[in-house]
């Protein structure tokens, strides 16, 4: 898994149980519960299956969008921790991440999610 950042590759490192205790203590400390953020979803049964895929596309990038405001608004609480983590997910010093640009945890973050989406559907049930 990569993502690229300012123009170079960087190799995203596999999650492992230790994160889990610190994705843990990182959500905790902003109060953050997915299901906050799960929302209704009505689905007519006349709708195409196209329409349906449609509107889950919206609706799970509508859920993504309001998490990322969420976190970009309580990231203060826990830069420090997410430094520590995300620089080990990229395999750079702390300083290092500290120098790149103002979107890279949304980068990481978001391969992240995609690349650990049935671990993330499953934790909220």
């Amino acid at each position: 898994m990569k993502v690229e950042i300012r123009g170079k590759e960087y190799s995203l490192r596999d999650l492992t149980t230790e994160d889990v205790k610190i994705v843990s203590e990182i959500m905790d400390k902003i109060e953050f519960d997915i299901n906050d953020f799960l929302k209704p979803l009505k689905i007519e049964n006349e709708m195409s299956e196209e329409a349906v895929n449609m509107l889950l596309a919206f609706h799970g990038m509508s859920v993504f969008r309001d998490m990322i405001n969420f976190f970009i608004k309580k990231y203060h609480l826990v830069h420090d921790e997410m430094t520590t983590f995300l620089s080990s997910i990229i395999g750079v010093t702390e300083e290092e991440f500290k120098a790149l640009p103002f979107n890279t945890p949304i980068i990481i973050l978001n391969k992240m999610f995609q690349e650990n989406l049935d671990f993330f559907r499953s934790a909220a049930g």
